[in-house]
């Protein structure tokens, strides 16, 4: 049982914040098979030009109804970057887009990816699936590198007040076998259901969106110009009251949530034990094909189709 107490409005910028980068299993859309542009070499895109562009500027919404949320995500492709980086003995390549934060998993390799919250209703389940833009794909000098694995050192010498020292941060860059070692792209899904939780009132998803793919046996990456992300909305939503919300509550929620009219009707006072009841997992569906089950192992992507 939640208490609905007055959250700071720091904690609750916090939460919002955690939705849109915390990991967690959700439904998730696979990659399709598509035809895509070859691009020769780093120097065969086009050099960026111009402010960095905010990943939440490319963002737009096209529809919110009770059985729904349709998105659109427009990729700054031409202003994708490859900087070379240098682990020991190792050799990789760092993908960036400007604004755009990366891939987590420690050890698997870093990627852009876009994360947006979404206002949704109780008691429903939720499934994603994308229709992607043009495609194109970059051969890599060397490896993407990989996200940087976090641990601690242990200093067993005593610290300046002859107390023994607490141990000390550390990183180091230690690719997943499962990931390099395998056959598959990397994510190898275009969206997915990160997060689902309460805010207040309001049951809020948090949408990851990977419009660049890595193959590791070929190094090469796949980059899509856009995405259209459909949140579909299943089950019967649950019926409740919402009490009125605090001015500064509301001025954040309107800022972050991408639905946020439509999703003042979705409020309830009573917090549920588990915001939809079903659970986010389960069928992915792809845009012109039948719906299937996936099972991918925990931590690791399914396997899907290379592009062509």
């Amino acid at each position: 049982m939640v208490r609905r107490g007055k959250l700071p409005l720091s904690v609750l910028l916090v939460v919002l914040v955690s939705l849109a980068l915390l990991p967690a299993a959700g439904a998730s859309a696979a990659l399709p098979q598509v035809a895509v542009a070859p691009v020769r070499s780093a120097a065969g895109l086009p050099a960026p030009q111009g402010p960095a562009l905010e990943a939440a500027d490319g963002v737009r919404l096209l529809s919110s109804t009770g059985k729904g949320v349709t998105f659109e995500v427009t990729v700054p492709w031409e202003r994708l970057s490859v900087e070379p980086v240098t682990a020991g003995e190792r050799s990789y390549a760092r993908v960036i887009l400007p604004g755009w934060s990366t891939t987590a998993e420690a050890g698997a390799p870093a990627l852009p990816r876009l994360a947006q919250a979404i206002g949704v209703p109780f008691g429903v389940a939720l499934r994603v699936r994308v229709e992607p833009g043009p495609a194109h794909t970059l051969a890599l000098a060397a490896a993407a590198v990989p996200v940087a694995t976090q641990g601690a050192e242990a200093i067993w010498t005593p610290g300046e007040d002859g107390k023994p020292a607490l141990p000390q941060p550390s990183t180091r860059l230690e690719e997943d076998g499962a990931v390099y070692g395998g056959g598959a792209p990397y994510p190898g899904v275009l969206a997915k259901v990160v997060t689902d939780g309460v805010v207040r009132q309001q049951r809020v998803a948090g949408i990851a969106t990977y419009p660049v793919q890595y193959d590791p046996q070929t190094r090469q990456i796949t980059i899509y110009e856009s995405l259209r992300v459909e949140v579909r909305f299943e089950g019967a939503a649950s019926v409740g009251q919402a009490a009125a919300e605090s001015a500064a509550y509301e001025a954040v929620l309107q800022q972050q949530l991408l639905n946020y009219e439509a999703a003042r009707a979705w409020r309830q006072q009573a917090v549920l034990p588990s915001p939809s009841g079903r659970g986010v997992g389960g069928e992915v569906q792809k845009r012109g094909c039948p719906q299937s089950r996936q099972s991918p192992r925990p931590g690791h992507a399914p396997v899907v189709p290379r592009p062509r």
